[in-house]
């Protein structure tokens, strides 16, 4: 699925920034776009592309996963809140971006609570985010997959 508009100015900047994830053993993001906009859509490609090889998230059919499935979030108090609403549908996504980074948090389970994370383009974390925010360890875990380095995140060490 390619979500950048044929001619937009985003098309050469994404075949540019590309090799910043292609391989799996090289997690460094100095590649990546460094404005937001063409972070954002890089990202998002990317985001799409790992959440339709996961077994789960590409069974999505009401809605499907897709571009329309991402919602930003301007802070963490917003993205706690909507984790709070709960009951969401399966490849509902939820991200934020901070010190070009971007976060990524896709609904793997169909009214539930299951949620793949990712930095960037690395996959590293299945969560229970109800448990999580129940336990007092929202903040926490930002805090940790935040400061964290891509081998870390890749390793679980964080």
């Amino acid at each position: 699925m390619n979500i950048i508009k044929k001619n937009s100015g985003h098309k050469i900047a994404m075949v540019s920034h590309a090799r910043a994830c292609q391989n799996k053993n090289n997690y460094e993001d100095e590649n990546l776009p460094k404005d937001k906009a063409t972070l954002v859509f890089f990202l998002m490609r990317k985001w799409l592309e790992i959440g339709n090889k996961n077994a789960w998230i590409r069974e999505s059919m009401d809605p499907p996963f897709n571009v329309e499935s991402f919602c930003p979030c301007l802070s963490r108090e917003d993205l706690q809140e909507k984790f709070e609403h709960g009951n969401w549908c399966l490849g509902q996504a939820f991200y934020y971006l901070k010190d070009g980074k971007g976060y990524c948090f896709i609904n793997q389970i169909n009214g539930g609570d299951e949620w793949l994370v990712i930095r960037n383009c690395i996959q590293f974390e299945s969560v229970t985010m109800a448990a999580v925010i129940r336990d007092g360890k929202f903040e926490d875990f930002l805090d940790r997959i935040e400061k964290a380095t891509d081998s870390q995140l890749a390793r679980l060490e964080y």
